[in-house]
């Protein structure tokens, strides 16, 4: 193959690509089971992005399968003759290798398609963080879930949101309610849907 920048963020180690599109079904055939949160995630994102929902079953052009072989957030991508196959060997990587697949596909004469390449990667280290100050700064909650969507989107690991500080006091807490600010003040049922929608992701909250 020749190689072709793609414009993917971080951009991988190792990519091979050619200028060819490749059309595919949204179909993906699921491997292991493991793998099952991370394709509803990224078949909620492919209809956002490409207005198309991916489903599984027969026929499949997208393929999840299992790499024992690999560590812990490798992924590899490999766009072959009929279909995609994406390898990890945990969920994290398998949500790292769709992330990227996101960022391949196009829309192309109203089919969806993605670059005929191969892509493999690894993070560097485990801890990739983004801190979001809510004590200066309040975000409505629907924010919140945005900063989920792009850690997922760019492999951001670690979602740090910083709700307390001399400014405004935005966690909620029954022990001390005088502490809270007014209109600047996150319930706990929020932050248990924000808490469940980052799992979902793969991003962990801190």
């Amino acid at each position: 193959m020749e190689n072709v920048a793609l414009a993917l963020i971080p951009y991988p180690k190792y990519i091979t690509c050619r200028q060819e599109m490749l059309a595919i079904m949204p179909i993906m055939e699921i491997c292991d089971p493991m793998f099952a949160r991370p394709a509803k995630a990224f078949a909620g994102y492919a209809q956002r992005l490409v207005g198309v929902r991916f489903t599984e079953g027969r026929g499949a052009s997208v393929v999840l399968r299992v790499d024992p072989d690999m560590q812990s957030g490798e992924y590899s991508l490999r766009v072959q003759t009929a279909r995609v196959v994406l390898c990890a060997a945990d969920a994290q990587g398998m949500q790292y290798a769709l992330a990227t697949l996101g960022q391949l596909m196009r829309v192309v004469d109203g089919r969806v398609s993605v670059p005929v390449c191969e892509v493999r990667d690894l993070p560097d280290c485990e801890h990739r963080c983004v801190m979001i100050d809510l004590a200066r700064n309040w975000h409505p909650f629907d924010y919140l879930l945005s900063y989920v969507d792009l850690c997922w989107f760019y492999k951001v690991s670690r979602l740090h949101l910083h709700f307390t500080d001399d400014q405004s006091f935005t966690f909620p807490t029954d022990a001390y309610p005088k502490l809270r600010t007014e209109n600047r003040c996150y319930s706990k049922e929020a932050l248990i849907a924000l808490d469940t929608y980052a799992k979902e992701r793969g991003v962990l909250l801190v």
